[in-house]
């Protein structure tokens, strides 16, 4: 049996959205594992240690692997083991890492989840820092939780439960809480169930169509992708771009974020092929412009300090620097903290939602019914 899920929770939003990206994603070869995702799998066996047993046995296994947690990856581990104890407290079923798993086709590794009462509490935690993770209507989540459903319909004495909870902690994101979730009831996990189920049917024909949008953003298909050439092809010239109401604006806004993955992918692409020897026709590899540093810095200091020249100065810490530093910004110091904005940026938003063509509710509209922040 293999180990890696034909439909991967992971990529639950691309394949949902985009049934074509299925079997075309399956041809490739596997990509290559980066440092930052050995490193989030690293800092997850340490968490599953905090959680099953403390805070001191994780520190514990972290020294006996011969790693290091930085202060802010410690803290983080933290957040997420002191929420999960939390849950653990007063449940009437938990696990950590646990295998869930549909079928043979569907399955994946949760991180934790929780039964206390009546309800289902899933939680994945997030190492990363650059890219917000949202537990509203996220996939991943809800499609782990559809499967923890399963594994609690078949364990004998289990109560089923009414209703569950996403958390998705990410501590070091800046800029929302570090804790974040949304409730679904059961009637809504169902209705997500069989949107699932539908999504894996669609995706394995061979005439699947092509759905282009923000899930294209981890899409391994991107640089072949026929759908997004076409929408690159389909961009209005700049001389009829002044004529676009505000409704194709703000359409064509929309399709230029999924054009310019697309892009930045088409470029990697080339990239990988040059530097692996292909040549590729009116195109080279290039160094880029170097940058001057010191060869050694030791023999710089010692050779400064002879010749009695001043190289270094001292430099106040910044605010973020300071809060690595010390894990907070220290009281004395907060009321100094000012945050000023270096300009604006156009951004979607996210409470905008496009005039439907008929009065009929789509069928895979949002299903949140609440929404929290920690």
């Amino acid at each position: 049996m293999s180990t890696h899920a034909a439909f991967s929770p992971s990529a639950s939003e691309r394949w949902i959205a985009c049934p074509a990206s299925f079997l075309r994603a399956a041809a490739l070869p596997p990509a290559p594992s980066s440092s930052y995702a050995q490193r989030g799998t690293l800092l997850h066996e340490f968490a599953a240690v905090g959680v099953t047993e403390s805070l001191k046995a994780m520190d514990e296994a972290v020294a006996n692997h011969g790693a290091t947690l930085e202060p802010d990856e410690r803290a983080a581990l933290a957040v997420y083991v002191k929420f999960c104890k939390g849950l653990r407290k007063g449940a009437t079923m938990w696990r950590v890492e646990q295998v869930v798993r549909y079928n043979d086709e569907l399955f994946g590794t949760i991180d934790f989840f929780a039964l206390k009462g009546d309800t289902l509490h899933v939680v994945d935690f997030k190492g990363g820092a650059g890219i917000k993770v949202e537990a509203i209507d996220n996939s991943q989540l809800l499609t782990y939780a559809m499967m923890v459903l399963e594994l609690i319909a078949v364990t004998p004495m289990a109560a089923i439960p009414k209703q569950v909870h996403l958390h998705i902690v990410q501590p070091l994101f800046v800029g929302d809480a570090p804790i974040r979730g949304a409730s679904y009831s059961i009637e809504q996990m169902l209705r997500w169930r069989g949107k699932v189920l539908m999504a894996m049917q669609a995706a394995k024909a061979a005439d699947a169509p092509f759905n282009p949008g923000a899930h294209c953003k981890f899409c391994p298909v991107k640089p072949q992708c026929p759908a997004l050439l076409g929408l690159a092809g389909d961009l209005p010239a700049p001389t009829t771009q002044g004529s676009l109401s505000l409704p194709q604006l703000s359409e064509w806004l929309q399709k230029a974020d999924v054009i310019e993955t697309w892009i930045a992918a088409l470029r990697e692409h080339a990239h990988g092929l040059a530097s692996g020897g292909t040549t590729i026709p009116g195109w080279k590899l290039v160094d880029k412009i170097a940058k001057r540093k010191w060869s050694d810095e030791a023999a710089v200091l010692a050779a400064a300090k002879k010749h009695k020249l001043h190289v270094q100065e001292l430099q106040l810490l910044s605010p973020p620097q300071l809060e690595k530093k010390f894990r907070e910004i220290p009281s004395a110091l907060r009321g100094f903290v000012s945050q000023v904005p270096s300009g604006q940026n156009l951004v979607r938003d996210p409470a905008y939602v496009p005039e439907a063509p008929d009065s009929k509710p789509a069928l895979d509209a949002a299903l949140l019914n609440l929404q929290y922040r920690v």
